[in-house]
């Protein structure tokens, strides 16, 4: 058999296409997440929006390096499969050709999941997944589940690259793809803000946002970087959490690791782009949640600072509009 892995990355919310009013998760009602999910999975069905290959279509640190990823299998003689595991699409191949969208499973976003049931129950993204999984989506006869990619192979290892919040919602699909597994120990979990706990925990391998400084890059593509440096260092077939951790141990760390990274200083108007850009595609973000990105995109801005030059953005985008 030719040694082979799937490789599962998460969505970004960041794309090289803007989604139309339509694909936007905001733009359909609430509702329990069977009907809201029907609802949305028959505007992707209908739209005449031209369509790209998932693996064109995300943008940003995140995806370039998860993109690269079969690559650096490829060097150390691994066959890997790129899959996306998307907000708005469910499961899907790099090279199934999709729709802009904007979906996603972070707090505070106009097109978040969550926000979209009445009850805001946060169980609810995993029935949310479960639907998508149900609906035969953009690529006729692929896996709709990360347990049918198992069904199709269970010798093949499941690397997969996820924060905590998508884990939260394929986490069932998760453990019924390790239940299938032929060695189990071959779902192997990179998500360094999971704290290896719950169900999966035996499936992560130990890393934690303190690799940053050993790594570099902004901390929304840790997770992705972690599992580039193991690869590069060419574990041993079949790929598995104990090898992958191994190798992890092998990085060297030092004090820098206990210090946070180094961010970019920026000029106001590096700000205020920042936010008209980010307003243009939300116009509900709030402050907080584009601080936050902000920092974790490598630039630093005091918070108040920050809130200061959101607000005049803010009120002279209420006027043009």
């Amino acid at each position: 058999m030719n040694p082979s892995v799937n490789i599962l990355v998460t969505c970004t919310k960041r794309k090289r296409f803007a989604a139309t009013a339509r694909l936007r998760l905001g733009a359909v009602g609430r509702g329990v997440p069977g009907d809201v999910a029907r609802r949305w999975t028959e505007r992707l069905e209908q739209t005449t929006e031209p369509k790209v290959h998932a693996s064109s279509l995300y943008a940003g640190d995140h995806w370039r390096i998860a993109a690269g990823l079969p690559t650096a299998a490829a060097a150390c003689g691994v066959k890997a499969d790129l899959w996306v595991l998307s907000a708005g699409y469910g499961l899907i191949a790099g090279t199934a050709r999709v729709a802009p969208y904007s979906a996603t499973f972070s707090v505070g976003h106009h097109d978040e999941v969550l926000s979209r049931f009445k009850d805001h129950n946060p169980s609810a993204v995993r029935d949310w997944w479960q639907s998508l999984s149900r609906w035969p989506g953009p690529q006729p006869n692929d896996p709709r589940t990360i347990r049918d990619l198992v069904v199709r192979n269970p010798h093949k290892p499941i690397v997969v690259i996820a924060s905590p919040k998508y884990l939260a919602a394929i986490q069932d699909d998760l453990l019924a793809a390790r239940s299938l597994l032929a060695d189990p120990a071959t779902l192997i979990v990179v998500s360094a803000g999971a704290r290896g706990r719950g169900p999966l925990a035996k499936n992560m391998i130990g890393c934690s946002a303190r690799l940053q400084a050993a790594l570099g890059g902004a901390l929304m593509s840790l997770n992705a970087r972690v599992a580039r440096c193991i690869i590069e260092k060419g574990p041993t077939y079949p790929w598995t959490v104990a090898g992958f951790q191994r190798l992890l141990e092998t990085l060297r760390m030092d004090e820098a690791a206990e210090q946070p990274p180094a961010r970019k200083a920026v000029t106001d108007e590096d700000v205020r782009a920042f936010v008209r850009n980010a307003l243009r595609a939300n116009p509900r973000a709030r402050h907080t949640t584009l601080l936050r990105e902000y920092r974790e995109a490598g630039y630093a801005c005091e918070q108040k600072r920050f809130g200061r030059l959101f607000k005049e953005v803010e009120q002279s985008h209420a006027r043009a509009n």
